[in-house]
């Protein structure tokens, strides 16, 4: 009897260690199960990063806006350099240059910078210019950028609203608004600078 009593406190104990490897079986099985569920989303996150890495690429510097832009540039700086020329009598042009090789490395980079001619002399950087030729130059280009994408578009601007321009003498603000009939084609133009004076 005593053997038996024995026999049964070691089989209970066994029996009380299965149940525990059982248990530690089964979450295992859930570890498992949670593995997978994870693998699954590493494999889904990848598939996300992959297709951020292939948008970011296409709207890097090198990618879709840079081909925009480098398309429209040369329609653009026509444009800009008829309505530049009208405020100026032709003596102040702009020039866009989308590329520039490094000092450092001598590597080629992707850019974009605006040069102002001025007639008989070298073109110098945008910044580098007066304020009355940086505004006539940024005027020219705006001017340029709305007549090209109404043009784009399909569609006639009816109404445009301009501020008086900065750095502008008389003859500047009057070859301004020469600029601006040029372009006209029916559009209203409103000029801050000749409304009535209104006291409240």
């Amino acid at each position: 009897q005593t053997e038996i009593d024995s026999l049964d406190r070691k089989a209970k104990e066994i029996q009380v260690k299965i149940g525990g490897f059982e248990q530690r079986i089964r979450e295992i099985q859930r570890m498992r199960q949670g593995i997978a569920a994870i693998q699954e989303e590493i494999a889904d996150m990848a598939e996300d990063a992959a297709d951020y890495d292939a948008l970011k690429l296409s709207f890097s510097q090198d990618g879709i806006p840079h081909q925009i832009i480098r398309t429209i540039l040369p329609k653009l700086s026509n444009t800009a350099n008829n309505i530049l020329g009208q405020m100026t009598g032709g003596q102040l042009g702009v020039d866009f240059v989308t590329e520039k090789i490094l000092k450092s490395n001598s590597k080629e980079v992707v850019t974009l910078d605006i040069f102002i001619e001025e007639y008989g002399k070298s073109s110098l950087p945008y910044l580098s210019k007066s304020g009355g030729e940086k505004v006539k130059s940024s005027l020219s280009v705006i001017l340029a950028l709305a007549e090209i994408k109404a043009t784009t578009a399909g569609v006639q601007f009816g109404m445009l609203f301009i501020d008086e321009p900065p750095f502008l003498d008389a003859d500047g603000i009057q070859a301004y608004c020469d600029a601006l009939e040029t372009i006209q084609n029916g559009m209203g133009i409103l000029k801050s600078w000749q409304l009535p004076m209104i006291r409240l």
